[in-house]
């Protein structure tokens, strides 16, 4: 599963909104993930980030706190500043120095929620415009 699919299944499973973190830590422990990657906890929450910023009949997932997600289905109040401090460009000098999960894992998780074939290029752009591939992807195809 990628891991907003992933994040889907937890939260169905526990009935209750989540923060990210523990979100990850159940899809890992369950093995719902496909690819985990160095920061499971940082992709989790960039994915779910990036999930939640697509217009609203796309979403599956909404942030009702800050880091806590729950699924749209169960009605809950969105708050509009709970995606606040993640997945937020850093500073360039912060940027390059940033470990970025596997490029693969990234293109999985982008062409999985594409519902389309993209090429090279529409997979680096929306892996840099979600701070999940470093600039040079984009500069470099």
């Amino acid at each position: 599963m990628t891991f907003t699919e992933a994040a889907v299944e937890v939260l169905r499973r526990e009935g209750k909104p989540l923060h990210f973190k523990k979100i990850a830590e159940i899809a890992i422990r369950e093995n719902l993930l496909d690819h985990v990657g160095k920061i499971p906890e940082e992709t989790m929450a960039d994915q779910l980030a990036a999930h939640c910023r697509q217009p609203r009949t796309e979403r599956r997932v909404a942030a009702v706190q800050p880091g806590t997600f729950a699924l749209v289905e169960w009605g809950l109040e969105e708050d509009p500043t709970a995606l606040e401090g993640l997945a937020e460009p850093p500073v360039e000098e912060e940027r390059r120095g940033r470990r970025f999960p596997p490029p693969a894992e990234v293109a999985y998780e982008i062409l999985a929620g594409a519902g389309r074939p993209l090429g090279l290029v529409e997979i680096a752009a929306q892996g840099a415009e979600r701070i999940l591939m470093p600039d040079a992807f984009v500069r470099d195809t």
